[in-house]
């Protein structure tokens, strides 16, 4: 009866430290797991908004060689320069469609295009069929800022408020110029060309539709693409995540954890927000191989240390 109790006493003390040893090694490898989980989603968010930038830095490139492009236009440049009271509005505004139409027609992004005369007159290639605010454009926000780039180009949401916003009409992105007279230099009009943010989205829809992520395009402080998540959208104007442009971190927002992965190119803003709990684990598929060696071995063990103190038991039963 007493080697009886010893055994099971040996055997007690074995699953406790066999317990213990577990729980020990089970919570270093889970933190260890998560580490490198964390580790490796960002590095994937980091390489997926690489991705995104590529794709959105091509586009905006390209739609600026093609507003260089409608400039340097021999059309382009007559109907600034023309006299209307020869060559009547509507005409000329079918020569400027035209030459729109030869310029534009390998490029299925640009939606619309506006060139304003010094007059105040303008020409339209538009399918977004916007027309232009009767505030007109010297009152524009952006006006001054256009003139003193002197050919420089800025970008603004909706052309900054000139063209009018029908109900029916989804949002785009306008690039904005002067064009200047291709011999004296001298600034006889102004540009404004128009891409949907539909368009925009195509360019990097098929690197988010693969991952469970948010994006935000901005340039300088404004937002030209805000985060979907309104929630996101308000953290992104606080001062700690501008502390963060051209990095990864983690911020947990209403009991929620998020990666943001931020970049610059530019001028350009380029943020992406993941939520950690949606992603699935890269190493999930080696947890799932671990997790019955771990048991297999605990079982081992166990049965092992219980054979042990029979032997010990017996042997001293024995003598």
């Amino acid at each position: 009866m007493k080697f009886a109790k010893i055994r099971t006493q040996m055997v007690s003390y074995y699953i406790l430290l066999l317990l213990i040893s577990m729980l020990v090694s089970g919570m270093m490898y889970q933190r260890i797991n998560r580490n490198l989980a964390e580790s490796k989603i960002g590095d994937l968010s980091v390489q997926t908004l690489y991705a995104i930038q590529y794709s959105l830095q091509s586009l905006f490139n390209n739609t600026n060689k093609y507003s260089q492009k409608i400039i340097a236009s021999d059309t382009v440049q007559g109907l600034l320069k023309a006299n209307l009271a020869e060559v009547g509005i509507a005409e000329s505004n079918q020569k400027f469609q035209k030459a729109m139409h030869e310029i534009l027609l390998a490029e299925p992004t640009i939606s619309s295009v506006y060139l304003f005369r010094n007059d105040d007159i303008y020409y339209s290639f538009d399918d977004l069929n916007l027309g232009v605010n009767i505030a007109g454009i010297r009152n524009a926000p952006w006006y001054q800022e256009v003139l003193d780039k002197n050919g420089g180009l800025i970008w603004r949401v909706n052309a900054g408020g000139v063209l009018r916003q029908y109900p029916h009409v989804e949002p785009y992105l306008s690039l904005i110029r002067t064009v200047n007279d291709l011999v004296t230099a001298k600034q006889i009009g102004i540009l404004i060309v128009n891409i949907p943010l539909r368009e925009i989205k195509k360019s990097y829809e098929h690197t988010v539709s693969e991952n469970k992520l948010d994006l935000m395009v901005g340039r300088g402080r404004e937002s030209m693409i805000p985060f979907a998540n309104s929630e996101l959208r308000g953290f992104a104007d606080s001062q700690e995540f501008r502390l963060h442009t051209s990095s990864t971190f983690m911020k947990t927002l209403s009991g929620k954890g998020y990666l943001f992965a931020s970049t610059e190119s530019d001028g350009w803003n380029y943020s992406i927000a993941l939520p950690i709990n949606e992603w699935s684990n890269p190493y999930g598929p080696i947890n799932r191989v671990l997790v019955p060696i771990a048991l297999f071995n605990f079982l081992f063990i166990f049965l092992g240390s219980v054979w042990i103190s029979r032997s010990i038991t017996r042997h001293c039963i024995a003598y």
